[in-house]
């Protein structure tokens, strides 16, 4: 997902899917890397495969969110901030 594009859309972040985006590419990158390093690739070929697998790790992660928001139906309450539905006094 594009959280720039969103931001720029709603005007907010949505830290609530964004952290767990960047926490699951990052411990996929690593288990990469490691797995590469241990395995005598070189530095360079690691870097590379870390770059792919942590994209793979968010791509992932976003059809898992989609199937959590949409597929199975969560409650629009557990989706949205609180208060996010009531109107703002201007």
């Amino acid at each position: 997902m594009n959280y720039l594009s969103e931001y720029k859309q709603t005007g907010r972040m949505n830290f609530r899917w964004l952290i767990p985006d960047l926490v699951i590419s990052g411990f996929v990158g690593v288990f990469v890397f490691w797995f590469f390093v241990e395995h005598g690739f070189s530095a360079s070929e690691s870097a590379v495969a870390t770059c792919i697998a942590g994209n793979l790790g968010s791509r992932i992660f976003d059809i898992f969110r989609f199937l959590i928001e949409y597929k199975i139906g969560l409650p629009k309450s557990f989706l949205t901030r609180p208060g996010a539905d009531k109107e703002q006094p201007k």
